[in-house]
């Protein structure tokens, strides 16, 4: 005698353990995506020495780098804690607006200068990525000034320097700097328009460290 046939089992109970474990997986990359995890290092533009990256406003073209403690157009010597990273570089504008460097700290020659580090923020165009650091200053060297900003139309030999500490800066192999991808747009808190820095897309300049211990 045949048993009654019972309810008609619902859904979850009639999938397989592999169909299971594949909607798992959907159902994770669905929420990674949606959280940005995966985003990955195709926004990411290798770049050499003495080769250039165009971030859209600025084009970026890296000739050399050094660590050193004192700088002539700074008139504070750094302390044994801290020394500068310097990048000379050429740098153009290309847009029809000035373009502002990252914000410069105010060096006073005590270990402060490096103890508290500042993080990027939305409108740094370019960054010492891989260590702790300050922006110390933008040097235009044909007439020895520091700058604030890059002029539009004018192409510039350029020191940029930010102060590291000298414990973190021995501790790494490599110095890597991103020139970031500009645009401009309207800040959240100010009604002007403002370059604005893209973390995720960016040039990225990696060059052994000249001090590594």
């Amino acid at each position: 005698m045949s048993q009654p046939a019972g309810p008609p089992k619902r859904l979850w109970q009639r999938m397989t353990l592999a169909r299971w474990r594949k909607t798992g997986v959907v159902a994770v990359l669905a929420v990674t995506a949606a959280f940005g995890g995966l985003q990955d290092a195709d926004h990411v533009t290798p770049v050499a020495l003495d080769s250039s990256y165009d971030t859209g406003g600025i084009v970026f073209t890296a000739h050399a780098v050094e660590v050193t403690s004192t700088l002539p157009w700074i008139r504070s010597t750094l302390t044994p804690d801290c020394r500068f990273v310097v990048l000379d570089a050429t740098v153009e504008n290309t847009a029809d607006a000035a373009a502002p460097f990252p914000t410069a700290t105010p060096i006073v020659g005590q270990p402060d200068d490096c103890a508290t580090p500042d993080e990027p923020t939305a409108t740094d165009a370019v960054v010492l990525a891989n260590v702790p650091n300050n922006f110390a200053g933008a040097l235009r060297v044909r007439d020895n000034q520091t700058v604030p900003l890059t002029e539009p139309g004018f192409t510039e030999e350029i020191q940029l320097a930010w102060v590291v500490s000298s414990s973190d800066l021995d501790r790494v192999a490599e110095l890597s700097f991103r020139f970031r991808n500009m645009s401009q747009g309207y800040s959240t808190f100010r009604i002007s328009r403002q370059w604005l820095a893209d973390e995720d897309r960016y040039g990225e300049l990696t060059l052994p460290n000249p001090v590594a211990a």
